[in-house]
C-alpha cells in the first residue's frame, strides 16, 4: 500500500510573498501616520490664527497699519483688513477690521 505524503507548512517563496505584502502594508499605515499628524498640526495653526485674527479684528477700530508676530505666523493689518500667515508666509484668513471672518 503505498502512503500519500502531505507537505506541512509554506514554501519559502510564500513566505517571502507574504512578508512583502506585510511590509507594504506596514509602509502604508505608517505614512499615513505621518500625514495625519500633518494635517493635524495644520488644522492646530490654522484654527488658531482664525481665533486670533477674528479677536484682534473685533477689537479694532482705526485704520491703521501694523503688524505682529505670534508663535504660529504674522498678523498684518491696513486698509481695513487683516491678514493672518504663518511661518511660510501663506496666508491663512483675512478678516476685515471690526467686521466677521471672510
Amino acid at each position: 500500500m503505498r502512503r500519500i505524503q502531505s507537505r506541512v507548512g509554506f514554501s519559502l517563496v510564500e513566505v517571502i510573498v507574504a512578508l512583502a505584502i506585510l511590509q507594504m502594508l506596514l509602509l502604508g499605515v505608517f505614512a499615513l501616520l505621518q500625514r495625519a499628524a500633518a494635517l493635524s498640526a495644520r488644522g492646530v495653526v490654522l484654527e488658531v490664527a482664525i481665533w486670533e485674527a477674528t479677536a484682534l479684528a473685533d477689537s479694532m477700530d482705526v485704520l491703521s497699519v501694523g503688524d505682529v508676530a505670534r508663535p504660529w505666523g504674522t498678523m498684518v493689518w491696513g486698509s481695513g483688513m487683516l491678514s493672518a500667515s504663518d511661518s511660510t508666509g501663506e496666508v491663512l484668513v483675512q478678516v476685515p477690521l471690526g467686521g466677521t471672518l471672510r
